[in-house]
């Protein structure tokens, strides 16, 4: 394998692993919205 090819294989996993990092911060915002709205709808529960 040359020295170029060795370069771009690194450069790719970086590039996937900061996809998967982006993706897993959006998953985690998803659950984070979706936990406050559980939390606002409990206490609009309890209210009534």
């Amino acid at each position: 394998m040359s020295d170029k090819e060795e370069k771009d294989m690194i450069s790719n996993k970086k590039d996937v692993q900061k996809t998967t990092t982006a993706s897993n911060a959006a998953v985690l915002n998803i659950a984070k919205m979706g936990m406050n709205n559980y939390k606002k709808t409990l206490s609009r529960l309890a209210k009534n």
